[in-house]
């Protein structure tokens, strides 16, 4: 039977929180680390294949990133491509000293986003010994570029240099990119004739692909 602890460690000073799907075996196992794609939770997705790999004898970790889920982290959804990657590497040296864990047998697995760090991780830390890297995003410029479009990548584009010019005008405050929901709810309140944050339109495309989680209702980016 394939049982599941609640982990925490630390990553720069912040407490990252975890479930480890420990493996049905007995002694030290290989052990997979998984954390999300673009602004996922542990809850999504990736609680099947970690018990997919503990069934299968491999340990599993599934963390949230600092300033997702139930991580700590006081810039709450803000997305830092280069601090998740971080993340990634503490969750490494967690499980290093780990009893259940083999610290020569780890390995990395991501999807979208996170099958980006993968790919980094694979090819800048050494203590990587496998990774799977799913449909990962590797030119996020070119990504975002096909995902709306030309016109409402022009649209998305002004308002990543609106932000850019609140953060020098006013140190602190921030744009943010409005979630599924936070749309869903303005056009409720607009009628659907009209298209709020008409930049935002692929994620009404991904509504069926949605788990209801407790992130809160708005992102920001790097």
């Amino acid at each position: 039977m394939v049982e599941r602890l609640d982990v925490e460690f630390r990553s720069e000073g912040v407490t990252c929180r975890a479930w480890l799907y420990k493996a049905d075996a007995a002694g030290t196992r290989p052990t997979v680390v998984l954390a999300g794609g673009w602004c996922y939770v542990r809850e999504v997705v990736m609680p099947t294949y970690a018990a997919a790999f503990a069934a299968a004898g491999l340990n599993a970790l599934v963390f949230d990133y600092r300033n997702l889920g139930v991580s700590d982290g006081d810039n709450r959804q803000h997305l830092d491509p280069w601090a998740q990657i971080r993340d990634y590497q503490n969750a490494i040296s967690f499980l290093e000293r780990h009893e259940a864990v083999d610290p020569h047998r780890i390995g990395v697995w991501g999807i979208s986003y996170s099958g980006g760090h993968a790919l980094v991780l694979a090819a800048t830390d050494p203590r990587v010994r496998s990774i799977v890297s799913q449909v990962p995003v590797v030119d996020g410029f070119e990504n975002m570029r096909r995902a709306h479009g030309t016109m409402e990548f022009r649209r998305l584009w002004a308002m990543i240099l609106e932000d850019r010019n609140l953060r020098y005008e006013k140190p602190g405050q921030r744009l943010y990119l409005p979630t599924l929901l936070s749309i869903r709810k303005r056009r409720s309140r607009l009628g659907r004739s009209q298209r709020p944050y008409a930049p935002f339109s692929p994620l009404r495309r991904a509504k069926r692909r949605c788990t209801r989680t407790g992130a809160r209702s708005n992102l920001s980016i790097s």
